[in-house]
């Protein structure tokens, strides 16, 4: 009995038509949900940036950001090596001035007032250094966050000028903002 059940079920299988079986397994793939695979991601985009300053650009594949961040980053460099040749010549003429200590020589108060200037602009590339290099860990990290930001039909904002009556007949003009979210 057993082998005759089994005849019957490879004949009933081998007849059966392959367009039914395909159509069956396209059935059950369209009730799923595509699954949206991820571009990049933001934390290897951030940690990459983090080791080497625009490689997180590379890998969004924003190319063109990499010339603004090594242009930032040299140009603060190169302020940063003026300002300390511009303190340590200073620092040097103030040392080899013979009347350094009088306190009414207006070159010698001249001279510690630009090395006080040049001290404070040489430590304020430190400071624009460190936020370039955070300003692209912090690019990078949000650039592929946005990679998967929908901007279809469904987002809208509108700019329309408005007249706005005004108390004791004094109109005022101005503009309104119009943001639309659909789903």
């Amino acid at each position: 009995m057993t082998k005759l059940l089994s005849f019957f079920i490879c004949f009933y299988f081998l007849l059966m038509p392959l367009h039914q079986l395909r159509a069956q397994d396209n059935d059950s793939i369209k009730n799923e949900a595509p699954v949206k695979k991820k571009d990049r991601s933001p934390r290897k985009a951030a940690m990459r940036s983090a080791i080497i300053p625009g490689w997180g650009q590379l890998y969004n594949k924003k190319y063109w950001k990499l010339s603004v961040l090594y242009a930032g980053m040299g140009i603060n460099t190169f302020f940063y090596f003026r300002n300390q040749k511009l303190y340590h010549n200073t620092r040097d003429l103030l040392d080899a001035y013979p009347n350094k200590n009088d306190a009414g020589d207006r070159l010698a108060s001249r001279l510690r007032n630009n090395i006080d200037t040049y001290r404070s602009w040489r430590d304020w590339n430190y400071v624009i250094f460190a936020g370039i290099y955070l300003l692209n860990i912090v690019d990078a990290n949000v650039d592929a966050h946005l990679k998967e930001f929908d901007v279809g039909e469904n987002l809208s904002f509108h700019i329309k000028p408005y007249l706005c009556p005004g108390l004791f007949s004094n109109p005022a003009a101005g503009l309104t903002f119009n943001f639309r979210f659909k789903n």
